[in-house]
C-alpha cells in the first residue's frame, strides 16, 4: 500500500517535472527568439549609422582631395611643396571659420594668379580673416587681394597690409568688398602707372561711394580720370588732387574727363577735404582687420563657424582611413 502511494506521488510529480520542463522550453524559446531580433536591432543599429558617418567622411575628404589636386595640377608644386600646401589647408581647416576644402579652394585661387608655393603661404592666413570679417567668399577675397598685389607691385608678404586697407575702405565708407573687386579690375593697373597708392586709390573710391558712385562706374570714372590727368603731365596723389581742382575750375568739365566721368570728377574735387581724410585712414590702417575679424568672430556665428570647421575636420580624418582602406580594394576590383 506504501508503494502504491510512493508510485502516485512519484507519477504525479513526474507529471508537474515534465509540465515545467516544457513551460521552461518554451520560455527558452522565447527567450532565444528575443535575443535574434535583439541581435538584428543592435547590427541595424549599430552598423547602419557607421556606414552613414563613414560615406560622408569618405565624401567630405574626397573633396579636399579633389580640390587639392586641383591646387597641384595649377600650381605646378613639387611632391615637397604640395605637401606644405596640403599640411597647411588642413591645419587651418581645423582651427579657423573656413573648413580645409575652402582654403584649398584659396590656394587654387592664388595658385591661378601665378603665386609661388611660398607666396601663397604667406597670404592665406590674413585673407581667411578678410573673407570672414567681410562676409567675402574665400576665393574671391583671393582674387581681389591677389589682382591688387599684383597690379601694384607689391610683395605677397604685405598681403596682411593691403588687407588692412581693405578694411579701413570697408570701415570707412560705403565700400564693400564686392564694390571695391569691380573698381580695382578696371582702375587699378592705371593708378599704380599714374603714382597713385592702394591706399590713395581705396580712398578716392571710398569718397565716391559715399556720393553714390560705385562698382564698375566708380572703376571707369577714376580710370579715365587718371588716363587725363597722366596727358596732363600729374602724377601721384598730389598730381590726382591738384588735377581735380584744375577740372573742376573748368568751365565745361566734358573737355577734361569726358562725360563719363565728369561726375567723379566734381565730386572729387569738391571734396579734396575728405579724400584727405580717407586717405589718412587708409595710410594708418595697420590691424584694422585684426580688429574686425575679431569682432566678427565673437558672435554665435563666429562661434558655429569654429563648430562647424571642427567638426569637418575630424570628418576628414575618419574619411581619409577609409580612403586609405577603400581605395586600393576599389583599384583591384
Amino acid at each position: 500500500m506504501a508503494y502504491k502511494q510512493v508510485s502516485v506521488r512519484v507519477a504525479v510529480d513526474m507529471k508537474k517535472f515534465r509540465s515545467s520542463m516544457n513551460n521552461a522550453s518554451r520560455e527558452f524559446g522565447k527567450f532565444g527568439k528575443k535575443m535574434g531580433r535583439l541581435g538584428a536591432g543592435l547590427t541595424s543599429a549599430i552598423t547602419l549609422p557607421a556606414a552613414i558617418i563613414g560615406k560622408a567622411a569618405f565624401s567630405e575628404f574626397s573633396k579636399f582631395e579633389s580640390q587639392m589636386a586641383r591646387v597641384k595640377a595649377i600650381s605646378g608644386a613639387t611632391a615637397e611643396e604640395f605637401k606644405v600646401l596640403n599640411d597647411s589647408a588642413r591645419a587651418l581647416g581645423g582651427t579657423t571659420a573656413f573648413t580645409a576644402t575652402e582654403v584649398a579652394g584659396l590656394q587654387e585661387e592664388y595658385a591661378k594668379l601665378g603665386f609661388s608655393t611660398s607666396e601663397i603661404l604667406k597670404a592665406q592666413d590674413s585673407t581667411l580673416k578678410l573673407a570672414f570679417a567681410t562676409g567675402t567668399d574665400l576665393a574671391e577675397a583671393a582674387m581681389i587681394s591677389g589682382n591688387a598685389l599684383r597690379a601694384f607691385g607689391v610683395d605677397a608678404s604685405r598681403t596682411a597690409d593691403v588687407q588692412d586697407v581693405f578694411a579701413a575702405a570697408v570701415t570707412g565708407s560705403a565700400l564693400d568688398m564686392e564694390k571695391l573687386r569691380d573698381s580695382f579690375s578696371y582702375v587699378a593697373p592705371v593708378a599704380a602707372a599714374a603714382g597713385l597708392s592702394i591706399q590713395d586709390t581705396s580712398a578716392a573710391l571710398g569718397v565716391l561711394a559715399d556720393r553714390g558712385i560705385s562698382g564698375s562706374k566708380a572703376g571707369t570714372a577714376m580710370r579715365r580720370i587718371l588716363l587725363e590727368m597722366s596727358k596732363a603731365g600729374f602724377k601721384g596723389a598730389e598730381g590726382f588732387k591738384e588735377f581735380a581742382k584744375r577740372g573742376f575750375e573748368i568751365t565745361d568739365s566734358y573737355d577734361a574727363v569726358g562725360r563719363s566721368a565728369v561726375s567723379a570728377l566734381t565730386i572729387l574735387a569738391k571734396n579734396g577735404d575728405g579724400f584727405e581724410e580717407l586717405s589718412k585712414q587708409m595710410y594708418n590702417s595697420s590691424g584694422a582687420l585684426v580688429e574686425m575679424e575679431e569682432i566678427m568672430m565673437n558672435t554665435s556665428k563666429g562661434a558655429m563657424k569654429l563648430f562647424e570647421s571642427s567638426i569637418s575636420e575630424s570628418k576628414m580624418q575618419i574619411g581619409e582611413m577609409v580612403s586609405e582602406a577603400l581605395v586600393p580594394l576599389i583599384r583591384n576590383l
